[in-house]
This record gives structure tokens, C-alpha cells and sequence, in this order.
């Protein structure tokens, strides 16, 4: 099997793993739509008819289950964009090297494929993603449902006023909603495209034995030092 082989098999391989990430982020997000609805119309459906009072504590109890499930949701969803992110940058990797490994390589110097980058943010990895908007609303929904149940337990258990809570809730949601942003574009976002950067920078040099070791291989009886 000739390079340029070996090297499509990748490619193709590769980008069905793209395509299959992009896939379970939008399954998990109508799994979670889906969760959020039928609780919601569960709640509805079992409260308690009047005359009889509506006990506030178990609907809290489930909004905050609900939010606690969408932050594990949200985090999760954006890790898997980062590991996306790196399966896109492989493949561009591969389809350099496939390009410079086409017998007639001289012809691609004016090709088609030097404008591949406009049909993609060039690998910026931003919040305002088509995908991320999606995740992020996910994440926002699941704070709301914390803030909502906590405040719904204080009213109930502490004697909070109502008034109190919901001035006290849109304060706190306007805050974690500015907060997140920063957060996850600094901390999860910035920090996962450097340290991308760095190892395809240290990459670059990398030779077979090193590549080993990378992808975790253990060593045969014959290659240990005596």
C-alpha cells in the first residue's frame, strides 16, 4: 500500500469521526429538550387540584435536578467541540499532505483548494458557533433551573419573600449569564485551542518512535533496554 493510500484511509476515516461528534452533540441536545419537556409536563399534569395546596418543594427539587443534568450537559457538549475541533485540524493536516503527495503536485499550486479556508472560520473556535449557541443555551438552561429551584426552596422552607426571590433571581441569572461567557471562552475555549496549538507544533518533528509512545502503545520485549 503506497503513502497516498494509507494516508486517504485516514482521511476518510477521520471525517467520519468528525461527522459522528457532530452527530451526538445534537442527539444529547434533543435528549436533554426532551427530558426538560416531559418533566415540565409531568409537573403539570400530577399538581395538585384546588382546594388542595401545591407543595413547591418537589417541582424545586426537579428544576434543580433538571439544571444540575444541563451544566453536566453543557461542559460535557463543549468538550466534545474542543475534540472536534482537533479532528478538524488533523484533517487538514491530512489533506496537506495528501496534496503534497499527488504525483502531479505542480498543477496544485493554482488549485481549488486554496480557498478551502473560506468556507470555515479557520479554525476559530468561537461561543457565536452555530453549534455553541446551541450548547450554550443548553448551559443557560440549566443554571436557570438551579437558580429558579434554590429560590423556590428559600421561599418556601426560609420564608424569602416572592418579590425578593425574583429580584434576587434575574440579578443572579444576568451575572452567570455575563459569567459564563467569559468563563468557558477563557477557560475552556482559549485554553484548549493553545494548548492545541502546542501539541501540533510538537507534532510537527515527531518521528515513529516518538509516535508510539504518543498514541499510548506498549513496548515489545525487544525494544526494552537491558
Amino acid at each position: 500500500m503506497k503513502n497516498i493510500d494509507i494516508l486517504e484511509t485516514e482521511y476518510k476515516e477521520q471525517f467520519n469521526q468528525y461527522r459522528w461528534i457532530g452527530q451526538m452533540q445534537s442527539y444529547v441536545l434533543t435528549f436533554y429538550g426532551t427530558v426538560t419537556a416531559f418533566s415540565f409536563a409531568a409537573m403539570a399534569a400530577f399538581r395538585p387540584q384546588p382546594p388542595s395546596q401545591i407543595d413547591y418543594r418537589w417541582p424545586a427539587g426537579v428544576m434543580i435536578a433538571l439544571g444540575l443534568f444541563g451544566l453536566f450537559i453543557g461542559y460535557g457538549l463543549f468538550r466534545s467541540r474542543t475534540m472536534q475541533s482537533r479532528t478538524a485540524l488533523y484533517l487538514k493536516s491530512l489533506l496537506l499532505q495528501m496534496a503534497n503527495s499527488a504525483e502531479d503536485y505542480a498543477s496544485l499550486n493554482k488549485s481549488a483548494l486554496c480557498f478551502r479556508s473560506l468556507v470555515s472560520t479557520k479554525g476559530r473556535f468561537k461561543l457565536w458557533d452555530t453549534m455553541n449557541i446551541a450548547i450554550l443555551i443548553a448551559f443557560y438552561s440549566g443554571e436557570s433551573f438551579v437558580v429558579v429551584g434554590v429560590l423556590a426552596f428559600m421561599v418556601v422552607l426560609a420564608g424569602l419573600c416572592l418579590s425578593q426571590a425574583v429580584l434576587i433571581g434575574l440579578v443572579l441569572l444576568v451575572a452567570l449569564f455575563v459569567l459564563t461567557l467569559v468563563m468557558v471562552q477563557r477557560l475552556l475555549m482559549n485554553k484548549e485551542t493553545k494548548h492545541m496549538e502546542e501539541e501540533y507544533r510538537s507534532a510537527a518533528n515527531m518521528g515513529t518512535d516518538q509516535m508510539e509512545k504518543q498514541f499510548g502503545l506498549p513496548k515489545m520485549e525487544g525494544d526494552k533496554k537491558t
